[in-house]
């Protein structure tokens, strides 16, 4: 029938949809019912084969489609998610505030007052009263160290 009828084969062994109706107008007009049923069966069988084909193909068109809207999806939102970042990066610098952490550096002469008990005797009997006093003592003093903080 293919060399009858010139019809080439496809790589799946597939006629081309105008080799299909071309061969069905040809067997049409053929005048015996027998030529006409062993040239149905190939022509069902051809166009069963192409209908599963054009199902197959629109299938996969549609896979690929849905598979294009994914990665625009994720393209979109991977995107997304790096301005975000980079405007996180930039807002955590603009909000970045300088704290100061005490820290004891060393020890200083410093004038502190202290309370001091003084004993005396008044009318021959033996007193305590306290006495603020200045002295000069080693303290520990305190600067500030500048420490650098994110506020999220």
């Amino acid at each position: 029938m293919c060399q009858r009828y010139t019809i080439k084969h496809s790589e799946s062994g597939q006629w081309a949809l105008l080799d299909i109706k071309r061969a069905y107008g040809k067997m049409q007009c053929l005048w015996t019912n027998t030529k006409k049923d062993g040239l149905s069966v190939i022509l069902v069988k051809q166009i069963v084969q192409h209908l599963q084909k054009c199902e197959t193909d629109k299938l996969q068109r549609e896979i690929t489609a849905e598979k294009a809207k994914n990665v625009k999806e994720d393209k979109e939102r991977l995107s997304d998610d790096s301005n975000k970042d980079i405007n996180k990066h930039a807002d955590t610098k603009r909000n970045t505030k300088v704290r100061l952490a005490p820290v004891i550096v060393k020890n200083r002469w410093t004038e502190a007052e202290i309370d001091n008990e003084e004993e005396f005797e008044e009318n021959g009997e033996p007193q305590t009263r306290t006495v603020k006093k200045l002295v000069k003592k080693n303290v520990p003093y305190r600067t500030y160290q500048t420490s650098y903080s994110r506020t999220s």
